[in-house]
């Protein structure tokens, strides 16, 4: 299956400020990131065994987290008394229309089937397609991500940090040039992030972009079926994002209404059987880590986290007592909701997922993230509907489908 390519204007881990390529079903990322969290509690966290004790203790009967009764441990606010006011999204015609160009091009681009033609221009100006290879440099060093060849850049697109493309206005081909440019403060990878850096680019020619057919072979080659014509691909391509951001909107107004449920609920304590479930699963993934790296624990926090053992642990700790905290709410939600997550529970919300993550079967989606970490999501997304379903719902704001994606991927760290 292809893969689909929702080009927004976020700074990425390259110069280029393209998001990197998601699934088709772009609507289940939230699915995943929480997956993502159940699975390894953190991703850039471990945590030591050595912890503060909480400043009230309940003693646990069965050392199991499904035996947590969580009432001894959380007071929650009025959930039949919960307002909020949530930004909502709305799909224009203009967003259709620029994406499904993007999609296109990445397609183009991404199979081969279009092409560039070298033009006879000796100059180039805003608008054109120019060759041009490039490498970037932070105190004299090249930097990862900065350093390409025969890469293709239309001048004025706004796929490169600011001032790249206004520097090559007027470059003449055949020349290189050096680009003295800053990253932004908000870039997303933080040794690049305000820095001040040298690119050095050369323009290797002026070009012009070939199209390829868009025809029922088009389609089939990137792997799009039942697509056979742009009429075709634009009903479907609409339907990717009319779900995505029906995804994205009720999102928002889960996220604001679980905000507020952790706002009005007091926690007095955490049961060390959830924390040290947490504990021990980022523990044992950092353990993988390490293995895989051929290296052990300390010198991969080290080297690769530039971090000494004990902030390392530090940090790591507050995340598992996080993670623990949001798990004993939703635990204490449910039962106060009177939620139960049984087989049939657990066997609906895989039923509606396993497709989407390449399983072939509710089962094996299961089997793969284990059945606790599943029991946990599963309870999750029960919670959130039924308390959306619950409160009480104001549009703060209509905003782009842009403005949506943004606000997604900033609040994915991204």
């Amino acid at each position: 299956m292809a893969e689909s390519y929702l080009h927004a204007h976020r700074r990425q881990y390259t110069i280029r400020t393209e998001v990197p390529t998601e699934k088709r079903r772009i609507m289940k990322k939230r699915a995943a990131v929480l997956l993502a969290v159940l699975a390894m509690s953190t991703a850039l966290a471990a945590c030591g065994s050595e912890r503060e004790p909480a400043e009230t203790e309940v003693s646990q009967n069965e050392a199991s987290v499904e035996n947590i009764d969580p009432s001894l441990y959380v007071k929650l606010g009025d959930l039949d008394k919960i307002t909020v006011d949530v930004p909502q999204a709305e799909l224009s015609e203009e967003d259709v229309a620029y994406y499904m160009e993007k999609e296109l091009d990445y397609y183009t681009e991404t199979y081969g089937l279009g092409g560039y033609e070298e033009t006879t221009a000796k100059k180039v100006k805003d608008g054109d397609v120019v060759n041009i290879d490039y490498q970037g440099k932070k105190d004299g060093v090249a930097f990862d991500g900065g350093t390409a060849q025969g890469y293709h850049l239309e001048i004025g697109s706004g796929t490169f940090i600011p001032g790249f493309e206004e520097g090559l206005v007027g470059a003449k081909v055949g020349e290189a040039v050096d680009l003295e440019l800053t990253f932004p403060e908000e870039y997303g990878n933080e040794e690049l992030a305000g820095q001040d850096v040298i690119f050095t680019v050369s323009v290797n020619s002026v070009e012009k972009k070939i199209e390829p057919e868009y025809d029922e072979a088009f389609f089939a080659q990137v792997g799009i079926d039942g697509v056979k014509n742009m009429e075709d691909f634009e009903k479907y391509y609409r339907g990717i994002m009319e779900d995505y951001l029906a995804e994205a909107n009720q999102k928002a107004i889960d996220d604001a209404i679980w905000e507020k449920v952790g706002e009005e609920a007091v926690v007095d304590a955490i049961p060390d059987v959830l924390l040290d479930l947490y504990v021990n699963t980022i523990n044992d993934y950092f353990d993988n880590m390490a293995d895989q790296y051929g290296s052990d624990l300390e010198t991969m926090v080290t080297d690769n986290f530039g971090m000494d053992m004990e902030t390392f642990h530090a940090e790591n700790l507050t995340q598992a007592q996080e993670e623990s905290r949001q798990e004993l709410l939703y635990m204490a939600v449910a039962k106060e909701l009177g939620i139960e997550v049984t087989d049939d529970v657990v066997q609906e919300v895989a039923g509606s997922m396993y497709e989407d993550y390449g399983y072939n079967s509710p089962e094996e989606l299961i089997n793969a993230m284990g059945n606790e970490d599943f029991i946990s999501y599963a309870r999750r997304v029960t919670v959130a509907k039924a308390l959306a379903d619950k409160a009480k719902v104001n549009v703060s704001e209509t905003i782009t489908f842009d403005e949506m994606l943004s606000r997604e991927n900033e609040g994915n760290g991204q």
